[in-house]
Order: C-alpha cells, then sequence, then structure tokens
C-alpha cells in the first residue's frame, strides 16, 4: 500500500505536541511496517524540505508541492479542490491507498482513498478566549466538527478526547480508536553528570528547583501557579521556579510573567536538554486548564519525576498514581500541593509509580494500532466502492 502522512504542521519549523507527535509515529511505523510505502506530504511556496527529519528508512519518500498555503487552503476549504490524492498519484505515478491527518488542516480526497483523522484534543471549543484572534478566526473557518466527521476512521490520543469528541461533536464512538502517544527509550539514555553541569551553567540553574516545561500560553494556567508560588516562597526560600517554553503570540493570547528572583526563564531548549531538566527537578508542576494528552507528564514519569497536575481532562488518565492532582482554578490547591512535593517519603512514592505507569505509553505500540486501523480503513473502503 502507499500511505500518504500529511507532514504540513512541520513547515513552520516551530515544534510541540503535535509535530513530536508526527515525529516518532513516522520513526516507528515506518520501520514496523516495512511492506508498506510512506509518502510524507509537505506543501509551502519555497523548499522547506529543511523542516522534515532524514528517518533514513527506503520505505519513505518525501514530497512538497509548492502552492501558496492561502491558494491551497481557500481551495481545500471552499471548493473541495485539490483532491490531494490525485495531485500525488500525478506527480508520484502512483496510487494512494490512504491519507493519515496528524492533526486538524483543510484537506480534499477522491472517494477510493481511506483517510484517518487524529484529533488531539477541542481545546479551542471549551477555551476560545486562550487563542489569539488570528486562531479564533481560523477554527471558524477550518469547521473541526465537519472536517472530523468526513474522515473514515478517527484517531484519538485519550479517553477524555474521544469522551470529548462524542460529547461535543456528536461523533460516533464506533468510528473513535484511543490510540496513546509514546516515550522513546532513547529519552533518558545517556544522560551523565558532566552534562549535567554544562547545562546548570548554561542555564543558571538552582540545586532545588520545580519545572514547568510546555509552550508558554494562558491554556497551562501559569497565572495561578505564579500566585500560589508566591505564597509557597514565603515559607520556602530556598526552592526556585523555572519556567521552560517560549510563547507563540501567533497562536495563543499573551501572557504577563513578572520577574522575579525566583523565577528562571530558559526560553527553548533542545530534546537533548530536556530529560535533566526533569531528572534534577522536585516535580514538574504542570497545573493545566484542559488537556487532550499531555506529553510532559510521559516525560517527567519517563525520569521519574514526581508530578503536580490538574484533576481534569485527559490528566488524571495520563499521569494515575504519579501525580498529586490541583483544581487549576484554585490556587490554594496548588499551594498545598507545592508544600506536599516537599515530602521526600511523597516525592519517594509517586517517583516508584511513576516507573510503573510508563510502560502503558510506547510509541512502538502506538505505531502498530495506527499500521492496523490503516489496514482496516483501506479494507472497508476498498469493499464499500467495490459494493
Amino acid at each position: 500500500m502507499n500511505i500518504v502522512i500529511d507532514v504540513r504542521p512541520l513547515m513552520g519549523g516551530k515544534w510541540s505536541g503535535v509535530e513530536t507527535y508526527i515525529y516518532y509515529l513516522i520513526k516507528y511505523i515506518s520501520k514496523l511496517d516495512s511492506e508498506n510505502n510512506y509518502i510524507l506530504f509537505a506543501n509551502a511556496k519555497k523548499d522547506q524540505s529543511r523542516h522534515i527529519p532524514d528517518f533514513g528508512r527506503k520505505n519513505i519518500t518525501i514530497i512538497q508541492t509548492n502552492i501558496p498555503n492561502k491558494i491551497l487552503n481557500i481551495g481545500l476549504l471552499y471548493f473541495n479542490y485539490p483532491k490531494l490524492d490525485r495531485l500525488l498519484e500525478k506527480k508520484l505515478k502512483l496510487k494512494i491507498d490512504a491519507f493519515i491527518f496528524p492533526d486538524l488542516r483543510p484537506y480534499a480526497l477522491s472517494k477510493k482513498t481511506a483517510s484517518i483523522q487524529t484529533v488531539h484534543d477541542l481545546c479551542f471549543e471549551h477555551f476560545p478566549k486562550f487563542f489569539s484572534l488570528k486562531s479564533r478566526l481560523w477554527f471558524k473557518l477550518l469547521q473541526p466538527k465537519k472536517l472530523i466527521n468526513k474522515a473514515n476512521h478517527v484517531i484519538a490520543v485519550s479517553n477524555s478526547t474521544k469522551q470529548d469528541l462524542i460529547n461535543t461533536y456528536k461523533i460516533s464512538a464506533s468510528k473513535i480508536e484511543v490510540i496513546y502517544e509514546g516515550i522513546d527509550d532513547q529519552f533518558t539514555a545517556g544522560i551523565n553528570d558532566l552534562t549535567w553541569i554544562d547545562i546548570r551553567s548554561k542555564y543558571h540553574l538552582p540545586e532545588n528547583y520545580l519545572l514547568f516545561l510546555s509552550t508558554l500560553e494562558p491554556r497551562k494556567n501559569l497565572k495561578n501557579l505564579l500566585l500560589a508560588f508566591e505564597e509557597y516562597k514565603l515559607s520556602n526560600n530556598s526552592t526556585k521556579l523555572v519556567l521552560v517554553g517560549k510563547e507563540h503570540p501567533d497562536i495563543f493570547s499573551k501572557l504577563q510573567i513578572p520577574p522575579s528572583k525566583d523565577i528562571i526563564q530558559t526560553g527553548f531548549i533542545s530534546e537533548a536538554e530536556k530529560p535533566y531538566f526533569y531528572k534534577h527537578a522536585k516535580a514538574l508542576v504542570y497545573p493545566s486548564y484542559f488537556e487532550g494528552f499531555g506529553l510532559p507528564l510521559l516525560e517527567a514519569m519517563k525520569c521519574d519525576t514526581p508530578i503536580i497536575t490538574s484533576n481534569n481532562s485527559s490528566m488524571p488518565e495520563i499521569a494515575g498514581k504519579c501525580a498529586i492532582y490541583i483544581d487549576p482554578n484554585d490556587t490554594k490547591t496548588i499551594l498545598e500541593a507545592l508544600r506536599k512535593i516537599e515530602n521526600p517519603e511523597e516525592q519517594k512514592k509517586l517517583a516508584a509509580n511513576c516507573h510503573l505507569q510508563i510502560k502503558k505509553f510506547s510509541w512502538n505500540e502506538c505505531a502498530k494500532s495506527t499500521s492496523q486501523i490503516i489496514k482496516a480503513a483501506v479494507l472497508k473502503k476498498t469493499a464499500a466502492i467495490k459494493s
């Protein structure tokens, strides 16, 4: 089979949860399934191939069309044209069997090609105020409900997201498959003390710190975290708060983080540096208002790092017994959790639970389940055409 994976989200060169999902899905599914061909579809007016990683596999082909994105999106949204499968078939001289869309993007396909849509969350439906005006207009034009409904199969990254799709968009439960994201075994490989000394010096990290690692956006609830941390500091002046991540004001509404000697902002860090930040933190503090999955939770668990996170959406499902849970709207519960995590016995217990919980999440299993969905979608589509 010839299977296309839409890698248009990689064209911006900025990596967050969706881009990480795309990278590891391709890495593992192309290795697991050597019988089929995987075509990575990109589009940009200029050559953006530098943003697509080299997977080094013979069954991967990269193809970029050069249609200006505004023109392509208008055509797909309003005229259901061009048919992306036909477009690629013409260029590659082969038949396309299935198209995977790892996030919500406009698309049009001919009736013969199976479509699989991954949905990470519906945060834009529940918390539109957290997004920029530009993003809110985009989602209005995109019509996500219509987009998801037209897919042959839907992958939800958590049971929480599946239930949200059922409740919010009335998507049939039988159409949705829950496939968890994973964590690469190499994430913690090669950690050593000498590199930690260099990283600690580079970012001026203290010995004792709490870690927040994510895109700096309102949904992550930094406002209430900072309020709780300010009160926490009155009784604990040795622990700092390290904020790792960057703002994306073009997508999300802006944040205001007041300067403080007790708050260290590192900006963007590399993937290779991430495990060091987790490994040496007292805890990952992740008091988000809403998550469809929450990859930082997995990264913390992989490092046996205790977690403080919210008691809503997907977070209890993913973190299990590795976390102290808080009400994201109540700074008192965040403060109580910050104080509770100071207890060495509590840290030890949560770390031990992390070692067990992380076993539930595997990119290899994600790839295997996705491969099964693709095969089922193609068989169903072929049978429908024949009938």
